[in-house]
């Protein structure tokens, strides 16, 4: 029997934080960013939302009942929107109480921007690994001068608690986190979160942006340091933690460069591939199995453990998908689109989820937010299977990785 929901009853009412990929344009290479595959920049168009699609697409009901917005991505960065200011204009309009956050590098958009985004109160996370050239060991192509610029703008009319500094701990970079305490002090205020890195393997390699290979990022081995790993430290904070790593005193690693082997980029077909085999090694179902516990941001937020309950935080991306969380679609996104016929079983299990569902049956590109949501796309999709302890391999492999 069909379940029929009146309009207080409406799934679309329990969405309280929306995660929202406004844009896909980017002036960085990073090496594990989707955008980037062994170096070379992947099947994607650069391209955003504009406020007149936003306004379509994003019910005003649903906006009232937000408390909170997150601006980040998965291949780009939201300071790249030109309508960005446009776009957060609109949300506090609708509701004046929702509390916004914009993830950038910050050596992208006009430092006029910045200014009016900190007048409206929104909160800004800069993902800085370094201070000066230190941050491109990572961060390929964000060039400091413009960060300087962006983030003292930024700072002069922003609230204290407005400002947050993300800092990625690669081993080559432990060097770099007494000089970015004494940036962040020299700001006047701000927060320093410190971040396990994530990694693609024994080694990430790096590339520059002409897909040239220059040296390798490792995780820290040094033991000592991992109880900072995802830390927060306040500005008033930021004097002790200085003096806890000037007493460490860590070993910082040279920068590695090894004989990097040449790859065959594999072409993409420009048709959808049905994906209809897939299976998981033996080795792989071990590891599954050693997972006995799941949670879901997504379907609660305020309590992820908690697999029936219902406080929704969604995510929407730039090319209008509207997806559980930020971690599937990079795993996806363009064999969506494009294929070349090697993807991974955990991959295909994820398309062939979404074939069968059919995959416009996710897009945002000609209804509303509310339209998709209460069709039960995303039951179907993740959280009937939730409920039933029968996750998609995924959830298992990447949940909480993002929190």
């Amino acid at each position: 029997m069909e379940t029929i929901f009146f309009m207080s009853q409406l799934p679309s009412r329990f969405i309280t934080r929306l995660d929202f990929e406004i844009s896909s344009i980017c002036n960085a290479g990073c090496s594990v960013c989707p955008r980037r595959h062994v170096g070379n920049f992947t099947n994607f168009k650069q391209t955003y939302w504009t406020i007149e699609e936003v306004k379509r697409a994003i019910d005003i009901e649903i906006i009232k009942d937000l408390g909170s917005i997150v601006f980040c991505g998965n291949f780009g960065d939201a300071m790249g929107n030109p309508d960005v200011v446009k776009i957060v204009q609109y949300f506090k309009e609708k509701n004046p109480k929702i509390q916004i956050n914009i993830n950038t590098n910050g050596g992208i958009g006009d430092a006029d921007k910045y200014e009016e985004l900190a007048k409206m109160g929104v909160g800004m996370i800069f993902g800085l690994d370094g201070v000066g050239e230190s941050n491109e060991l990572y961060r390929v192509n964000v060039k400091w001068e413009k960060v300087v610029e962006n983030i003292t703008r930024f700072v002069q009319f922003a609230n204290p608690f407005k400002l947050e500094v993300q800092f990625l701990m690669w081993g080559e970079t432990i060097n770099q986190i007494i000089p970015m305490i004494d940036f962040i002090k020299s700001l006047g205020k701000g927060v320093l979160w410190l971040r396990k890195p994530f990694t693609t393997g024994e080694k990430t390699v790096v590339f520059n942006m002409n897909g040239e290979y220059t040296h390798d990022l490792t995780e820290t081995d040094d033991k000592r340091l991992e109880k900072y790993f995802d830390t927060y430290w306040r500005y008033d904070q930021l004097g002790g933690l200085k003096k806890q790593f000037e007493e460490l005193n860590p070993t910082t690693k040279e920068l590695g460069k090894g004989n990097m082997q040449k790859f065959e980029i594999t072409k993409f077909k420009e048709k959808l591939y049905e994906y209809t085999e897939f299976k998981f090694s033996e080795d792989e179902l071990k590891e599954y199995e050693k997972i006995n516990s799941q949670t879901c941001f997504s379907k609660n937020y305020s309590n992820s453990s908690d697999l029936m309950g219902k406080n929704y935080n969604v995510f929407i991306t730039y090319d209008k998908l509207l997806m559980p969380c930020c971690m599937i679609p990079p795993n996806i996104s363009n064999s969506i689109h494009h294929h070349h016929g090697h993807e991974n079983s955990v991959q295909k299990e994820v398309l062939n989820k979404m074939h069968e569902i059919g995959f416009d049956n996710f897009s945002l590109k000609e209804k509303t937010l509310k339209e998709v949501f209460n069709s039960g796309v995303l039951d179907r999709f993740i959280y009937n299977d939730l409920e039933r302890n029968n996750p998609l391999k995924i959830c298992k492999q990447i949940c909480g990785k993002c929190v």
